[in-house]
């Protein structure tokens, strides 16, 4: 069976703002859009909360498991990729750097894997908790 046989994607529509999201097994990825940017921008904690309960609970039903992310570290993973990207796109007006294209690239979807899936797992729960989110 090929990998792509296991991808679910859904659309959620958040106060206007379409968000795509695929879910794979130990793997979620979000499309980083201007329309997600403005879903959380209007109240980011709150609605970021609200996306991650979202994904998660659909996660569940999709994959059949609960995806092994705290609410947290997720969190803080989606506004590090989006505020990345941003600075990055602002950067590039003043100069070129093969960097900030890796960053921009990077960006354009927000990969989140459980640890053993996801290298960066350890820095944004670590990331989380010096934040306190929770």
């Amino acid at each position: 069976m090929s990998k792509n046989c296991l991808v679910k994607s859904c659309t959620y529509d958040l106060n206007g703002c379409k968000v795509g999201v695929r879910f794979e097994p130990k793997l979620i990825r979000i499309m980083s859009t201007p329309e997600l940017l403005v879903f959380l921008s209007n109240d980011l904690n709150k609605h970021t909360t609200r996306l991650v309960k979202l994904i998660k609970a659909d996660y569940l039903i999709l994959i059949g498991n609960p995806l092994k992310i705290t609410n947290a570290s997720l969190m803080v993973e989606i506004w590090g990729h989006l505020y990345a990207s941003k600075f990055a796109k602002l950067l590039e007006r003043v100069v070129r750097f093969k960097i900030i294209e890796k960053i921009k690239e990077r960006s354009d979807t927000i990969d989140c894997g459980e640890t053993g899936i996801d290298s960066n797992r350890k820095f944004w729960d670590l990331a989380s908790k010096l934040l306190l989110i929770r």
